[in-house]
């Protein structure tokens, strides 16, 4: 488990790093609740394709994440050394459900995998992976079905 220093870190390295992309076109829904209330929704994120070449995108099913390779490259030996309190759980391929639970935030955990496997401390292992495509991968997807795999403590 990380203190909350090492949290902190994480989360500083991660917003320097990494950019979460949507993967799909952007909804606008518009609601009525109870006659007073007229609600707006959209989903923030830029998509995929808007994506800078300079950034290597990280294809997590749900999301997409754009990785800054020189900013990660900077902080490869930190990133490395603040994932040993949590090496017992990463090498045991852990969701992002289960990452999300121990940083935080689901969407974080999202970045925290990608920037990893940019590293080559591990590789974000997919429904696509697995052989799932189409509308049964996001399902699969959102059940946990996005993890890592062969985590690497040592970094060469």
């Amino acid at each position: 488990m990380m203190d909350l220093p090492q949290h902190q870190r994480l989360w500083h390295i991660l917003i320097d790093c990494t950019r979460q992309y949507r993967v799909h076109e952007r909804e606008i829904r518009e609601e009525d609740i109870g006659g007073v209330v007229h609600v707006v929704t959209y989903e923030p994120l830029p998509h995929a394709r808007e994506a800078p070449e300079t950034e290597t995108v990280v294809d997590c099913v749900l999301l997409k994440i754009g990785v800054d390779r020189p900013k990660a490259e900077s902080y490869r030996d930190e990133f490395a050394s603040l994932m040993k309190p949590l090496a017992g759980m990463l090498e045991q391929g852990p969701s992002y459900i289960t990452l999300g639970a121990e940083i935080g935030d689901q969407g974080a955990a999202f970045c925290l995998m990608a920037l990893g496997q940019v590293l080559g401390l591990w590789r974000v292992i997919t429904p696509v992976d697995l052989g799932i495509t189409g509308a049964k991968a996001m399902d699969a997807a959102g059940l946990g079905y996005v993890m890592l795999s062969g985590y690497k403590e040592e970094v060469s």
